[in-house]
């Protein structure tokens, strides 16, 4: 045995090269002419077959006794782009997806879906924050705190994160932790569990159901004999249904006053210009409830915003005006028809855009119209609650007062370095790379009470979970 050493390799730059070079080189030295056949079965005339021949043989004549290629769709191959593929279609179209980012933002996704935009929250919210504070638990902020903590540092995921370039030339080692993703799922999901055990001595929570990955489909006719196509795939990653529509945000009057509001142009672009132009798609509309189910409306949808690269907030905003529209467009054709243009009545769906379980922006979307054709006439409406901030700007003897416009933030981490790769703990002993603890800094309660007024459309608001927790508890800062 030959024990390859620094001194053997003579001091060699890359040793890792040259120690697999030499180690190859001296096992090339060691190999057999074949397999050894003992003499006692040459004697007996055993025949010695090659194992490797004979089970391609075998397989090749076992095909006769078994269908190997049953019609199953586990067996069945995908089928490559082009002509041969089912949803292969010769007119090409422009096709919005969840990953797609539009530059010039809410302004062309009002042109997208004929929307006008309301920088305010609805007055139906308003009137529903005043009641939910009797529904909160008083250790609200301390479950809140630990679902944070929960989502970003105690759930035990493995998974691989990004690499992170920090200059050309090095290549950093794998990390592993709680995925950008994986963190925004769970913290959704615990909010919503909150806000239902808030609510939890109300029957009326019953006709509710929670539906993950619900995936609709809209296709649009082009506007003028030029352009393309239109197709809305959307897929809201949590849709809370119910057993009836949800009521109009706005009254009949308003809706008719928005034939005078004006949609703001983007010339010389078009509406469609940064949509993924394809041929394979489905030109129909798809809803992921049946007629016949009980509980097919649409009352809020949670869509995730976990997008590596940098987005602005106009364009996260426009995410979810698209995705709240297609939701109530695909419920419209499916209700009144494919070719309905001027709806019998008005929908409403209430939207929650999580990006990457931190930052949280609310809308309440009303579906007036489909007809798109045409820049005017009636309009949809659409309510953009965000968190309203006032910043003082220019020289402190006469400061200017400037209220800025942000999403909410749910929590603040006292380390910085999350960044876009993810969540992850200590580097233990013996143990995969990591990087070093997360500790939260900062909760915003203002999130929590929001979900709260989400849920409570539609609701009477007669019960209080006041009862249900013997003492309140002081709240503690939530550390390891």
């Amino acid at each position: 045995m030959v024990h390859i050493t620094r001194v053997l390799l003579g001091g060699a730059i890359r040793p890792k090269y040259h120690f697999r070079r030499k180690w190859r080189l001296y096992v090339e030295k060691q190999k057999l002419g074949g397999p050894v056949i003992p003499p006692s079965l040459l004697e007996k005339g055993v025949p010695i077959v090659n194992a490797a021949v004979e089970q391609k043989s075998l397989e090749k004549n076992i095909e006769q006794f078994f269908d190997w290629k049953p019609d199953h769709p586990m067996f069945i191959e995908e089928p490559k782009d082009g002509p041969e593929h089912p949803r292969y279609k010769e007119i090409p179209c422009r096709m919005f997806k969840e990953d797609t980012k539009l530059f010039e933002g809410v302004e062309q996704a009002q042109l997208l879906t004929k929307t006008v935009v309301i920088s305010d929250a609805p007055p139906q919210w308003g009137l529903q924050e005043q009641l939910v504070d009797a529904l909160r638990f008083p250790d609200e902020d301390e479950r809140v705190r630990r679902y944070v903590m929960q989502s970003v540092r105690w759930h035990p995921s493995e998974d691989k994160l990004p690499r992170r370039s920090l200059y050309y030339g090095y290549v950093a080692p794998w990390y592993y932790g709680i995925s950008i993703a994986r963190a925004n799922d769970l913290i959704c999901q615990n909010l919503l569990r909150l806000t239902e055990m808030s609510y939890s001595g109300n029957s009326q929570i019953l006709k509710r159901h929670l539906v993950k990955d619900a995936l609709v489909n809209v296709d649009y006719e082009p506007a003028q004999p030029d352009d393309f196509r239109i197709v809305l795939s959307c897929n809201s990653n949590f849709m809370l249904t119910t057993t009836e529509l949800l009521p109009p945000f706005a009254a009949k009057g308003q809706a008719q006053l928005t034939s005078q509001a004006e949609l703001p142009s983007i010339y010389p672009l078009k509406p469609a210009l940064n949509l993924e132009e394809t041929n394979l798609y489905d030109w129909d509309t798809s809803y992921p409830f049946t007629e016949d189910c009980t509980f097919g409306f649409p009352h809020t949808i949670i869509v995730h915003h976990n997008a590596p690269d940098e987005w602005t907030l106009a364009q996260k905003k426009a995410k979810a005006i698209v995705h709240s529209h297609a939701t109530l467009a695909a419920l419209a054709r499916r209700m009144f028809g494919k070719d309905v243009k001027e709806l019998p009545q008005p929908l409403s769906v209430q939207c929650i855009l999580a990006d990457r379980g931190k930052h949280f922006t609310f809308y309440a979307y009303q579906l007036n119209t489909l007809d798109m054709a045409s820049p005017d006439g009636i309009k949809n409406l659409v309510w953009v609650d965000t968190d309203h901030q006032t910043v003082k700007t220019g020289p402190e003897d006469d400061p200017e007062i400037v209220i800025t416009e942000k999403p909410y933030r749910l929590f603040q981490l006292a380390d910085q370095m999350e960044g876009l790769m993810g969540y992850q703990m200590y580097k233990e002993k013996n143990s995969r790379p990591r990087y070093k603890i997360r500790l939260l800094d900062s909760y915003n309660p203002a999130v929590m009470k929001k979900f709260l007024t989400l849920y409570a459309t539609q609701l009477n608001m007669t019960h209080s979970n006041s009862a249900q927790l013997k003492e309140p508890r002081e709240p503690r800062a939530v550390a390891v």
